[in-house]
């Protein structure tokens, strides 16, 4: 009997410091409402599942309109904002790390700490309508309507660090809902281009059409903010 005893009480012990978070959760469906607070606003949502025991893939794909811009992008009679992120993450195995108190815990994917390499895709575009005049001789004036459209593409890439964490549950146990934190910097290629009547002139809404100057450009580009999702 008391060898029983203390074998029960030494599985107990090992259970008790066990530091591995073990997350039967492999797959991720998420909402980024830091995209409704982008200069651009879209509804983008996405999905992670697993490649292997470290490394996971998140696609996101958002859509934005005219009823849902709060920038100038409101003002045309049309605009349209498309936006894809594909990434690459690498899990670190480090979800809660304190040295002091003695804490080190570890998770599996898709929880604790990564790195990542992102690749973004976006589209804009804003379409209005100009009143054209047109001077035929000294007496007759003619009047009408053209077409004004301005497409802004993007291709960036972006090294990303980031920390994702289940919610727990009433019983301590990682929960189904998950929050997941993140920043990066990187580089992304800007190719504008318009179909505009000639007599639509550049400076007419300069707040709007700096961002639509015609050309190409490469700018640094910096990504952060929050994703929620629900582990399915």
């Amino acid at each position: 009997m008391r060898p029983l005893i203390l074998l029960l009480l030494t599985t107990s012990l090992a259970f008790g410091q066990d530091s591995t978070i073990a997350y039967k959760h492999r797959y991720i469906f998420k909402l980024d409402p830091s995209a409704l607070v982008d200069l651009d606003r879209t509804v983008q949502v996405g999905l992670e599942f697993p490649i292997n025991h470290r490394t996971s893939w998140q696609t996101t794909v958002g859509y934005g309109w005219t009823g849902l811009a709060w920038s100038k992008l409101k003002e045309f009679d049309q605009s349209e904002v498309w936006r894809v992120r594909n990434e690459v993450r690498f899990y670190t195995g480090r979800y809660r790390t304190n040295r002091s108190s003695g804490i080190a815990i570890k998770a599996m994917p898709p929880l604790g700490n990564y790195w990542a390499v992102e690749l973004l895709a976006k589209q804009i575009n804003i379409r209005d309508k100009v009143l054209q005049m047109k001077q035929i001789d000294n007496q007759t004036t003619t009047y009408s309507t053209a077409s004004f459209l301005r497409q802004r593409y993007a291709l960036g890439g972006h090294i990303k660090i980031g920390r994702q964490i289940a919610v727990p549950a009433a019983d301590k146990s990682p929960d189904r809902l998950l929050y997941d934190v993140f920043i990066g910097v990187g580089l992304r290629y800007v190719r504008v281009t318009r179909q505009d009547p000639q007599a639509r002139y550049p400076d007419v809404m300069p707040g709007v059409l700096s961002r639509f100057v015609p050309g190409n450009y490469v700018l640094p580009s910096l990504v952060a903010g929050i994703k929620m999702g629900f582990a399915l």
